[in-house]
Order: C-alpha cells, then sequence, then structure tokens
C-alpha cells in the first residue's frame, strides 16, 4: 500500500511539473534593459621576449596591469606592467594567518569603489571573501585587505 501512495504522488509531481502554468516572466520582476559602452577598444601588442613574468592561461589585464595566477609560489598573484613585460611585485601571500589566504580562486574581474581599484579574493578553503585593495597594495608593496 505504501509503494502504491509513493506511486501516485510521484505521478502527479511529473504531471504537475511539466504543465504551463510557470511562465518564465512571472519570475523576473525587474525590467531588462540594455547596456551600450563608449569604450574604445585598443589591440594590446606583448614583447615577443621570453622573460614575461605573466605567462599563465590565468591571467587578467587590466588596463597596463596583467595579473597572473601563479600556483607555485609563496604569494598567489603576480602583478606585471602588461606593456613591458616587468614585474612590479607579488601579492596575496599563502598562509593561515588571519591575514592571509590559504588558497583563492584565480581572479574573475577588477573593480573601482571609492577611486581604488580592487578585486574580491574567494578563499573557499576559508570559507571567506577577502576584498584585496590593488591600489595601496601596489602603493606600499604589501597585501592590503579591506
Amino acid at each position: 500500500m505504501r509503494d502504491f501512495i509513493f506511486l501516485i504522488l510521484g505521478v502527479s509531481l511529473i504531471f504537475e511539473s511539466c504543465s504551463d502554468k510557470n511562465v518564465p516572466q512571472e519570475f523576473i520582476s525587474t525590467p531588462l534593459t540594455e547596456v551600450t559602452s563608449t569604450v574604445k577598444k585598443v589591440s594590446l601588442e606583448l614583447p615577443s621576449s621570453n622573460t614575461v613574468p605573466f605567462k599563465t592561461s590565468e591571467c587578467l589585464l587590466y588596463d597596463t596591469l596583467a595579473f597572473s595566477y601563479v600556483r607555485a609560489s609563496d604569494y598567489m598573484i603576480s602583478v606585471s606592467n602588461a606593456l613591458t613585460g616587468e614585474l612590479i611585485g607579488n601579492f596575496c601571500k599563502r598562509g593561515r594567518a588571519w591575514n592571509e589566504l590559504t588558497d583563492a580562486l584565480p581572479l574573475q574581474h577588477v573593480y573601482i569603489k571609492n577611486g581604488e581599484l580592487k578585486a574580491d579574493l574567494i578563499s573557499y578553503h576559508d570559507s571567506k571573501v577577502f576584498v584585496w585593495n590593488i591600489t595601496k597594495s601596489l602603493q606600499s608593496s604589501q597585501d592590503v585587505y579591506d
């Protein structure tokens, strides 16, 4: 008898979930608007030298900065000049202190907040999100988190 009740419930759920009652427009309560941008696109030629320090598949370019995710190092992110290839510094030290990350996902994007360049570093091992203040880190040559 119990199996029969589960069978009836299962069949009724299938019919209910496959009905056309749920229209997707009912779930979107915000009007969608198209965003257009007038940013000028510029081609970037990297130097052909073998000494470019940001050779990685996990590299993010922002303006003239190249952020590289470094796997085998005490630091997670290497910042270089994207035009010359010159290494500016290594940041985001790996560790277990309160202001260090054990590991983080590679940078996906950087943003400007209050006139400062920042990035969110997701440390899945620590279950934390660190807000890396890139502007202050580059000025002080130290890791600065907000």
